[in-house]
């Protein structure tokens, strides 16, 4: 059965001050742990024993808590500056030897290409263009794991987006080509939410009397050296913008792709608000790579969620030290702490919480 995080969340007391510093020690030896993210690996790397590390499922329980209120909070003073977008997308927790741990399911991977064991998440992030903070998610199981509970992606994306607009402010929803359907299109125009989203070129369209494939329709004909064009037609009722998109791809080819929106935009500014999905990506390859999304071992449901908090408390530390050091990429943080071992680094990254709370 898939438990909801807000769920959880509503039914834990005030976090105490006490397990805030003890979350606050575990996101640094997240930080500064080269190795998996287990418990003995946290202890055995950062000289510390293994009691001092452990998380109890009451400790799991308070972290979801902690961290969700402070990702939230975050996002809100950052909001004061200027509405960010809103982005939804699902990846796979890689447990290929699991048998027993919660939520996990058969998913399709889009770096494999192929069916996977894995624990699929959708995380909700929301970004300014100049920081990407990951702050909810959701666990997918297919129909056979599931059973009475089970629930599309594109319902818990609905779920999701719906539980953001309660807690944080945003101006346009970003989704990937997976959840261009119908059901989405209806659900985000009836509601009001602005939103862009990449959309198969298969998928027919109507204008005027006539309709077409996207990638036959005669109104999309590149000449030449042009690299875009909007038009305004209908899709299954719903009146819309369509952009194409040519763009080189890695063999050096060129190939066309496709945005619908419900903003009303030129066509370089649909592709522009389009690549603004592009941190998510950033985010799932730096939690995979970098800070263990998958290395928990847990057959705990909560412990698997305070897990993943954990992860992004630590990517949402890095993208605030990333700000104040002007640098680039998370990527760069982490050689801060992995390599130089400077103290000083890591005194900075805890005065950010003042800095940024204010």
């Amino acid at each position: 059965m898939i438990i909801s995080i807000q769920n959880v969340i509503n039914s834990i007391p005030n976090v105490t001050q006490e397990i805030s510093k003890k979350f606050s020690l575990s996101i640094s030896l997240f930080l500064r742990t080269s190795e998996r993210k287990t418990f003995s690996s946290l202890a055995r790397c950062n000289n510390l024993s293994y009691r001092s590390v452990y998380v109890t499922n009451d400790d799991a329980l308070n972290y979801i808590k902690y961290s969700k209120n402070y990702l939230v909070s975050l996002i809100k003073n950052f909001s004061k500056y200027g509405k960010g977008k809103l982005l939804i997308d699902f990846t796979g927790i890689s447990k290929p030897f699991s048998q027993n741990i919660s939520d996990v399911t058969y998913d399709y991977s889009g770096t494999t290409k192929r069916v996977e064991k894995c624990i699929s998440v959708g995380f909700c992030v929301w970004t300014n263009g100049k920081i990407c903070i990951p702050f909810d998610f959701e666990n997918w199981l297919r129909k056979k794991d599931a059973v009475d509970t089970y629930k599309t992606k594109i319902e818990l994306a609905k779920e999701l987006i719906i539980s953001a607009q309660k807690e944080i402010a945003f101006n346009e929803v970003i989704l990937d080509g997976a959840f261009a359907s119908q059901e989405m299109i209806q659900f985000l125009s009836e509601n009001n939410f602005y939103f862009t989203m990449r959309i198969p070129r298969n998928r027919v369209i109507v204008i005027g009397k006539n309709a077409y494939q996207l990638q036959q329709c005669p109104k999309f004909r590149l000449k030449r050296n042009r690299k875009f064009k909007v038009i305004y037609a209908s899709y299954k009722g719903f009146h819309c913008y369509f952009t194409a998109h040519k763009r080189k791809t890695k063999n050096g080819n060129f190939d066309v792709v496709f945005i619908i929106s419900n903003v009303r935009k030129t066509a370089r500014k649909h592709v522009i608000t389009y690549r603004k999905r592009w941190p998510q990506e950033k985010f799932h390859r730096t939690a995979k790579q970098k800070l263990g999304l998958a290395d928990c071992q847990s057959t705990s449901r909560y412990k698997q969620h305070a897990h993943i908090f954990m992860v992004m408390m630590a990517y949402t530390k890095l993208e605030l030290m990333k700000i104040y050091k002007k640098k680039k990429s998370p990527e760069e943080i982490i050689k801060l702490f992995r390599h130089q071992k400077s103290p000083k680094d890591y005194r900075d990254l805890r005065n950010l919480e003042e800095t940024f709370m204010v």
